[in-house]
């Protein structure tokens, strides 16, 4: 009988262990999900900036010594 209910606790621990590992991969997956999201909205912000120097019209400035720029 003792080792019935030694059995059951150690059940139990590993019912415990087990709902908290649940917790901690549920939160990291949370985690995982703002992470990947912020990143696409980078990503986006980088691409529409870079979208918008390339549509920019392309002005050469011509460098001389001893003169000014123009």
């Amino acid at each position: 009988m003792n080792s019935d209910i030694s059995l059951y606790i150690l059940i139990e621990e590993l019912q415990k262990k087990m709902n908290l590992l649940e917790n901690r991969c549920a939160a990291l997956e949370e985690e995982n999900v703002n992470t990947t999201n912020s990143i696409y909205e980078i990503a986006n912000s980088l691409e529409a900036r870079i979208d918008i120097l390339a549509t920019e019209p392309y002005r050469a400035k011509r460098f001389t010594l001893g003169e000014k720029n123009v």
